[in-house]
């Protein structure tokens, strides 16, 4: 029986993302394997949390207060699993690595519970091991408790344990049971092996409106909404940085991220490699790539202020006197898109595990000449 949908409670924009889902289900043809992908904060394990509700609703339409809602609300529905990259355990397992597991895990649900875009960032990044994806093939090879469906969400199905968690996963879409659904979360979908891609339905969630995600801080932050709309802008259409702006330790990277661009963009050597040294001095890949998206996010808004003349765009409002500054010593048009394209291609490498430092040196070094020659 086709489920008839009014709504995804709790989805943040994608219309056309609901409007697709909505008309699978109500023709009856839903398939298998879901991919949901897009930039990090666009609300697809929002939206895989509501279609998990509508599927096991008592009434068939994600009513959110019956008991199969309720308990796919707290994540403790039989027929609804989550799967996160998590530290192996050991083969056998180790005690105290489970120990670790749980907790971490724990903390994953715990945060989302109270708030499905809650990004619940990790120190370390981690992948989906084979166990575990044994694990998620088992409980999909077995008949519903309580509802009509059996359902699994895998988050960063691009972070897979190769070859043999690829082909593991492989084979659970190739050998779909009745009335199962898979649901693969991805930011970087060519990650994944094409015969998986194949065998997945996609759905891509685009970067957010800037008054969503403003009026997102305003009710969960409690922000005006000045400072709301600044921050949103500087958000760039994702809920997840816009928590990454909150942080304590971000605004440190923030700052740092700054003045390394600032001195890169004076021209000033000897000052850029010591404070690019001293904003880098971790071993944390998430945190560099941190760093990386701050210079993004002030190229933009370099961009936006210095050569479209838009700086309603700039969501630094605190650096708008810094931007003037560089705009007014600027001789001629500096190529801030050919800069934010070498970030891009600077962000790929260190997903490939180069030395981050050596990295970092060349993209600034690039950058500085980039100034010199626009000089």
């Amino acid at each position: 029986m086709a489920a008839v949908v009014t709504t995804f409670e709790g989805v943040l924009g994608q219309e056309s993302v609901k409007f697709a889902l909505t008309r699978a289900l109500a023709a009856d043809r839903l398939p298998h394997g879901l991919l949901f992908y897009g930039p990090k904060g666009t609300g697809k394990f929002a939206a895989a949390v509501s279609l998990a509700k509508i599927l096991l609703c008592e009434k068939k339409n994600g009513c959110g207060v019956c008991s199969g809602c309720k308990k796919v609300s707290a994540f403790s529905h039989p027929d609804f699993l989550i799967t996160i990259p998590l530290p192996s355990a050991g083969s056998p397992p180790e005690r105290k690595k489970e120990e670790a597991r749980q907790e971490i895990f724990g903390h994953f649900l715990e945060s989302k519970k109270k708030n499905l875009y809650d990004p619940v960032w990790k120190e370390n990044a981690d992948f989906t091991t084979v166990s575990d994806l044994q694990t998620l093939q088992d409980r999909l090879a077995r008949k519903p408790m309580e509802g009509d469906w059996q359902i699994t969400v895998l988050v960063e199905a691009d972070r897979l344990q190769l070859p043999q968690g690829a082909n593991k996963l492989l084979k659970t879409l190739e050998e779909p049971h009745k009335n199962t659904l898979l649901i693969l979360i991805a930011e970087r979908p060519k990650n994944l092996l094409p015969t998986i891609l194949s065998r997945t339905q996609k759905f891509f969630f685009p970067p957010l409106p800037a008054e969503i995600v403003a009026g997102f801080a305003e009710r969960e932050f409690g922000l005006g909404k000045k400072e709301a709309g600044d921050l949103a802008t500087a958000a760039s259409g994702s809920i997840a940085k816009l928590y990454f702006l909150q942080n304590e330790k971000e605004q440190e990277r923030r700052q740092q991220a700054w003045e390394v661009l600032r001195l890169a963009l004076a021209g000033q050597q000897a000052q850029l490699f010591l404070a690019l040294k001293q904003a880098t001095d971790t071993r944390k890949k998430d945190e560099v790539l941190s760093f990386l998206s701050w210079v993004e996010v002030f190229l933009w808004e370099l961009f936006c202020f210095a050569e479209l003349k838009q700086p309603e765009r700039v969501g630094s409002s605190d650096l708008r006197p810094e931007f003037e500054k560089i705009t007014a010593a600027q001789k001629g048009s500096f190529p801030y898109l050919t800069a934010l394209q070498e970030v891009g291609k600077t962000r790929a490498d260190l997903e490939r595990n180069v030395n981050f430092r050596l990295a970092l040196f060349w993209l600034f070094a690039r950058i500085m000449r980039s100034h010199r020659l626009q000089k």
